[in-house]
C-alpha cells in the first residue's frame, strides 16, 4: 500500500497564500517514481465580491522518492528559466480568506501497473495579523476507480 502525504512545509511570505511551500513525503517501505504534482486553487471569492474558479498552478515533477523520503514542492507559477513568481497582484493577495486548493499527486509503484493519484486538499486561513495558514481538510482521496 502506498503511504504519500502531503503537508505545510513553510511560508517564504505569510502574507501571501502561495509562497507556501508543502512537503511531499513518501512514508512506505517502497520506492515510487515518474512523481509529478499539480496545484488547483478551486476557488478565490474575493472581499470586493469577484471570484474565479478552477486556477491549476504548480506543474512539476520528480523522477524518483525513495522510502522514506521527502521533498518540497511550489504551488506557483514557472517562468522559463525555472524561477519561480506568485500569480496573485499585492491587493488580491490581501484579501483571500477561506479559499481552498487541493494538490493532486501522481506516481507510480513498483508493483502495480499504472498511475496512482491522490488528492490532498486544504483550506486557507487568515489570522487577524494577516497571516496565511493552509490547513488540511482532511485523508488523502484516491481519485474514483483507484482500488488503494
Amino acid at each position: 500500500m502506498p503511504d504519500v502525504s502531503v503537508s505545510p512545509y513553510m511560508t517564504l511570505d505569510p502574507a501571501k497564500p502561495l509562497e507556501t511551500r508543502f512537503m511531499v513525503a513518501n512514508n512506505s517501505v517502497y520506492p515510487i517514481t515518474h512523481i509529478q504534482y499539480n496545484c488547483e486553487l478551486s476557488l478565490h471569492i474575493f472581499e470586493n465580491g469577484k471570484w474565479a474558479a478552477n486556477e491549476r498552478i504548480g506543474l512539476d515533477e520528480k523522477d524518483r522518492l525513495g522510502a522514506k523520503e521527502q521533498f518540497s514542492i511550489f504551488c506557483g507559477h514557472r517562468n522559463p528559466d525555472g524561477t519561480y513568481y506568485d500569480l496573485l497582484p499585492e491587493e488580491i493577495n490581501k484579501t483571500l480568506t477561506n479559499e481552498t486548493m487541493n494538490i493532486y499527486v501522481h506516481f507510480e509503484l513498483p508493483f502495480y501497473p499504472g498511475v496512482v493519484t491522490r488528492t490532498y486538499g486544504f483550506h486557507l486561513m487568515r489570522t487577524k495579523d494577516g497571516s496565511v495558514q493552509w490547513l488540511p481538510t482532511g485523508a488523502a482521496k484516491p481519485l474514483i476507480g483507484m482500488i488503494f
